[in-house]
């Protein structure tokens, strides 16, 4: 093998390991459902609190 050839070689295996330590953030189906079912919790909670408080100051 040549020296270009050797650090050809060196540089790949470098951007390799580089790449496999990245954190990628995928946003997969089942992370747009947990949003969505949190999202709906959390206003439900909300609309029972403000219900609740409602009839509780009246």
């Amino acid at each position: 093998m040549t020296e270009e050839q050797i650090s050809q070689t060196v540089e790949n295996e470098d951007g390799e390991r580089n790449a496999s330590n990245r954190k990628s953030f995928e946003i997969t189906d089942n992370l747009v459902i947990l949003l969505l079912v949190v999202f709906t919790v959390i206003i439900g909670v909300w609309w029972f609190l403000n219900l609740y408080m409602g009839r509780w100051i009246h």
